[in-house]
């Protein structure tokens, strides 16, 4: 699964969780503009970037939604 693909995953759980893409950044200290260029523009998150997001979603989205 490409990086667009994985994005694009993590945010069909957010919504359909009711949790917007700008709530995740905002809790995990990123801007919404690094999302953007992580979807669209292909740039790779750093490791530890990636974890404090990966720690969000597992506090905001059911452990059903963030195994899957």
């Amino acid at each position: 699964m490409s990086q667009e693909d994985q994005i694009a995953a993590v945010e069909a759980k957010l919504q359909s969780a009711g949790v917007s893409v700008s709530e995740v950044c905002r809790r995990a200290g990123i801007d919404r503009a690094t999302w953007h260029r992580w979807k669209r523009e292909g740039d790779k998150p750093r490791a530890a970037t990636w974890a404090r997001v990966e720690a969000v979603l597992a506090e905001v989205l059911p452990a059903e939604k963030v195994a899957a």
